[in-house]
Order: C-alpha cells, then sequence, then structure tokens
C-alpha cells in the first residue's frame, strides 16, 4: 500500500544538451547532432525507381525539423553499450550488412540482438562519440561534409568533430488529460501522471462522479510490478519510508512526485494506447529500464484492458525472487467500501457472497476470477481477470471519500510471478461499471464467450 505523503514537487529544468553516463538512458526521445556540421542525423526510407518506398533506409544529415524520422531513443545495454532506435519507423540504427569496413553505409534493422546493432558512447572535448560493436568503427560525416542529405558512415575512431555529437532533449509532447468513451462511459488517463487511468464515470446523472482515487502517485489505476530481493539504496536517494525495497517500476510515478515520461500515445476513440517509461517508486527520480504500454477500449459498460511491461535490461543488482504482482492496482474512492464475490466451492452458479474487510489488505480468493467495489446502494466497479483466483484489497482509512481523499478502497488481481530482465509480460482484464448484479451478469457472459471460443478452437485443431 503506498499512502505515505508525498514530499513536496522537485522541479527539473531541461537541459539544452544531455549527457549520458554508463548506467543511464534518456527517458524520452532525443535529436542527435553534428557538432562540426550543425545538422541532424535522420532516417528515410529508399525509394525504388517507382517511387514506392522499399525496406532500406538511408541515414544521412538534414537540418532540423519536428519529424519523427530525426527523433531517436536510446537504451542502455550495460557498460557504455546503448541501442539507439528510430522513433518514426521503431527499428534500430546498424551498420549495413554487418560490414566491418571503413565508409560501411548505416540501416534501420528490426531487433536481432547481433552487434552491428550496438553502440559504444565516448564523452569526448564535451560531446559523444559512437562506436559499432561489431566493426569498431565510429558514426562519421564524411570529410566534415556540411551540404544537406550527406550520408553517415562508419570510419575508424578519431577526435575529430565530424565523429562528434551533441545528444539533445526532446520536451514531452503529451499533457494533460486524455478521454475515450461511449454512450455508457467516460474514461481518462493522465499523462502528466505516466497515462494511468485518472478518471472512470458513467454517462447521465453520474457523468460528474469520478471513481478513481488519485490522491498521490502510488494510487490511480496503474500498472506496478515487483522483481528480486530488497535493496537499501538510501545513499542513492531512496526514501527511507521505502528502504529497503525490491525493483518496483510505478506507471504513475515516483514516492517524490516525479513524473515519468509518456513516450508515445494514440487516440482513436475505438483504442487509446500509450507507452510510458516509469520512474522506480523508492528511488528519487530514477527511471525503470522498462516500458509500460496500456491499450483501452469500451464495450457498453465495460473497459476492455490490455497491459504490458518490457524489461528491457540486464541490471543484476536486485536478483530474481518471485512477488504478487498486481495486475493491475485499482484505486478507488472510499464510497465504494462494500466488497463482492463468490468465494464458495460451486462457482458459476449465480451465488455471491460479501468478502472480509477487516484488516489492510485482505486476502481473496474465488474461482470466479472477479471482485466487485460498491457503494451502499450495490453500485460501483468489478474488475475481472479471467484464470486469476488471488486478489488483495480492501478500504483505507474511514468509509467515505472523493477521488483526491487520502481514503481509499483497493482492489488487485494477483499473480505469483519471478519477472527477469529482459522478460515481457502482458494480459488483458476487464473493469465494469454498474450495479452489483449487472457486474456479476457481465462476467458471466464472458466467461461463457471464453469458453465458447476455447471449444471452436478445440474443434479446430481436431479437424486439422
Amino acid at each position: 500500500m503506498k499512502t505515505y505523503p508525498s514530499c513536496l514537487l522537485v522541479v527539473c529544468v531541461l537541459l539544452f544538451t544531455f549527457t549520458l553516463q554508463a548506467g543511464e538512458t534518456f527517458p524520452g526521445y532525443v535529436k542527435i547532432q553534428n557538432v562540426r556540421s550543425g545538422q541532424f542525423l535522420e532516417a528515410s526510407r529508399i525509394l525504388d525507381e517507382s517511387d514506392n518506398p522499399t525496406d532500406s533506409f538511408h541515414v544521412w544529415q538534414v537540418p532540423e525539423n519536428d519529424e519523427y524520422a530525426q527523433q531517436w531513443e536510446i537504451i542502455w545495454l550495460g557498460d557504455n553499450n546503448y541501442k539507439i532506435i528510430n522513433r518514426e519507423f521503431k527499428k534500430l540504427l546498424a551498420v549495413k550488412n554487418r560490414s566491418r569496413i571503413s565508409g560501411a553505409d548505416l540501416e534501420l534493422e528490426d531487433l536481432t540482438q547481433l552487434s552491428n546493432q550496438i553502440w559504444i558512447s565516448d564523452f569526448l572535448r564535451g560531446y559523444h562519440r559512437f562506436t559499432n560493436q561489431n566493426s569498431g568503427r565510429a558514426l562519421d560525416l564524411p570529410g566534415g561534409n556540411l551540404a544537406h542529405n550527406t550520408f553517415i558512415k562508419v570510419y575508424p575512431p578519431s577526435e575529430q568533430y565530424n565523429q562528434l555529437w551533441r545528444i539533445i532533449p526532446i520536451e514531452q509532447e503529451f499533457r494533460g488529460q486524455h478521454f475515450i468513451e461511449n454512450e455508457h462511459l467516460r474514461v481518462g488517463i493522465d499523462t502528466n501522471s505516466g497515462a494511468a487511468i485518472s478518471w472512470i464515470s458513467e454517462k447521465g446523472p453520474r457523468i460528474n462522479k469520478n471513481l478513481v482515487n488519485t490522491f498521490d502517485r502510488g494510487r490511480y489505476i496503474q500498472q506496478s510490478y515487483y522483481a528480486g530481493e530488497v535493496l537499501s539504496r538510501r545513499e542513492e536517494g531512496q526514501s527511507f519510508h521505502w528502504s529497503p525495497f525490491p525493483w518496483n517500476p510505478i506507471q504513475s510515478g515516483d514516492f517524490f512526485k516525479n513524473q515519468p515520461v509518456v513516450m508515445d500515445m494514440e487516440n482513436t476513440q475505438e483504442v487509446l494506447y500509450t507507452r510510458t517509461r516509469p520512474l522506480l517508486w523508492d528511488m528519487d527520480n530514477e527511471f525503470a529500464q522498462a516500458y509500460m504500454e496500456q491499450w483501452i477500449s469500451l464495450e457498453g459498460n465495460q473497459i476492455v484492458y490490455t497491459a504490458r511491461m518490457t524489461r528491457f535490461v540486464a541490471d543484476e543488482r536486485w536478483g530474481v525472487k518471485p512477488h504478487l504482482q498486481e495486475l493491475p492496482a485499482l484505486y478507488l474512492i472510499a464510497d465504494l467500501h462494500n466488497f463482492y464475490s463468490y468465494t464458495g466451492d460451486h462457482p458459476w452458479t449465480f451465488q455471491l457472497n460479501p468478502l472480509e474487510t477487516g484488516k489492510i489488505w485482505e486476502d481473496w480468493t474465488t474461482h470466479e476470477s472477479w471482485v466487485a467495489a460498491v457503494d451502499d446502494q450495490l453500485w460501483g466497479v468489478g474488475v475481472y481477470l479471467p484464470g486469476i483466483s488471488h486478489f488483495k484489497g480492501g478500504l483505507y482509512l474511514r468509509p467515505y471519500g472523493h477521488s483526491k481523499s487520502d481514503q481509499t478502497s483497493y482492489i488487485s488481481p494477483q499473480i505469483k510471478l519471478a519477472l527477469q530482465p529482459n522478460d515481457v509480460f502482458e494480459y488483458r482484464c476487464y473493469f465494469i461499471v454498474g450495479r452489483l448484479n449487472e457486474i456479476q451478469h457481465a462476467v458471466y457472459v464472458r466467461k461463457h464467450l471464453e469458453d465458447v471460443r476455447r471449444l471452436q478452437e478445440e474443434d479446430n485443431d481436431d479437424d486439422e
């Protein structure tokens, strides 16, 4: 439970350039500027004779612009090794054909883990030089050519300015709340809080009644994971409230109220997608070596929520140890202080029982894989995660509150997993808004549809 009062907001000043240190990654997109020419690294698809785009790319220097093809993500791989990803094409900067010769061309490639996609960063004369791990050749502006659209190649490392590069961070472009809605529901995410779900309301008379508690960055409806042994890192800025602590990336921010970076967002009103670089809860503005992605869509009075966590660096500090994972953590207003499901031995028989809430937090077991938190009129939110029987939840402090109150209700489907470096973990669950009987009915309908689909798949396998 994350309920301690947060300390004062830390205001960060965005510098014009950024220096990579071993073990650090700039948590956002950057532009890469050649020191000699002042122009910027950009990728472009090669066109065939009919001007149709091919699967190959030019990598060249051009004047500064706002195109995503000129924006890059630089990810630490351990030691001084990095991968450089183009934002527009979602591919890695590499030496073409794994060439080791001087003057070799660059290419954008899908991830293969080959060494021609890995770059060693050296800090020289106040700038960066990127040397390819496979060839030992460095990114080079040939001859220091100042012309636009000059192809960038690789040559033996030197300290000349044509091999030196500035890394210029780009300000996060997504701000504030963004909504997806249908005739039944309005659902919002807060990109100032890592794109965590900050708003759920029912259309009609309850349109202004937000069911999500956003008292601090440990609340919201959000992804949160745990891995490894607990570590004491107070000398590195760890909060004494949360020391020692395991690896714990939090989508909405850290205990110190620092803000994560939302890397990408797309809202078609059919699906609301985001990708976030989360922070470690216990540390002061330390970005986790991970992404959190989420897809939100609406079906009637139900929210279809898909979450994915990608842990992309082999950081050995925490080791490997299983933990209960929140799938996800739902912090709701304290009005929803009555908890229901069915915990008996005869599941899927349209029975209900209240759940015990005497301590923080209670553990519940239900073979129907859902729990609802409702008010005294039996209206509220249920969460259904097929196949999960262990839930945790309850009520914190007094029984009534609102979305900005320290008082909160909490539900989380949970499973014990040992998350490891380079793991990709994904799940899908459903949030259902309505009266208790409507929540139960919706769960049963989803269970029936899952059974029908499974039988159809088994029949297809038999036919083959």
